[in-house]
């Protein structure tokens, strides 16, 4: 993502007509700072390249029921990751991320995560929505 090569052979062969799906291993749910870190790199991956960009989080049928709800939660209340670093060690990280943290919702950094999981389907149908409105305006094709 970070070398100018990404940039060139992106360009190439869509003429600047693409769009990135920024994917994350459910591994990254366990902990508030390291969600965070995944939220900050996404928000890196967009910011250089400048294209429209869907974060997902994958392989969310390895999740256990309670993970799950808790990834939800995060996603859609963001405060509620801002309250679950409170559970985490105090230490340099978590200060660090909860820092980071603020900062992104500050400049409104890096939007949704979709829940995906390739094994069983789920998601799926809403990456491919997001995908449609990207680059059809939402027309089927």
């Amino acid at each position: 993502a970070y070398r100018d090569s990404g940039r060139i052979i992106t360009t190439a062969l869509s003429k600047n007509n693409f769009s990135i799906i920024f994917l994350a291993d459910s591994i990254f749910l366990n902990r508030p700072s390291d969600f965070v870190s995944i939220m900050l790199l996404a928000y890196s991956v967009q910011t250089r390249f400048k294209a429209p960009q869907i974060n997902c989080i994958s392989k969310i049928d390895l999740l256990s029921e309670d993970m799950m709800e808790r990834a939800i939660q995060w996603i859609t209340e963001p405060l509620s990751l801002k309250e679950s670093f409170f559970s985490e060690i105090v230490d340099i990280k978590g200060e660090l991320s909860e820092r980071i943290f603020d900062t992104l919702l500050e400049i409104g950094g890096p939007g949704e995560f979709l829940l995906v999981s390739s094994y069983t389907g789920q998601g799926m149908t809403d990456l491919f929505a997001q995908l449609q409105r990207i680059h059809t305006g939402g027309i089927d094709i």
